[in-house]
């Protein structure tokens, strides 16, 4: 019951909607460069097939 937060929000739910903070768009920018970054490497050697330098 100390999750619920019984009379501590309006709401009797612990979860109430928060704004993003600097480092959530850091992390979510940073997630979506590496997605990009795959798909253009699966496109420039044509498979995904990871040969080691």
């Amino acid at each position: 019951m100390d999750l619920r937060r019984f009379g501590k929000e309006k709401r009797l739910s612990w979860y109430y909607q928060q704004t993003f903070r600097r480092n959530d768009w850091v992390v979510l920018v940073g997630m979506v460069v590496l997605v990009l970054l795959e798909v253009v490497l699966i496109r420039v050697t044509d498979g995904r097939f990871w040969w080691p330098i």
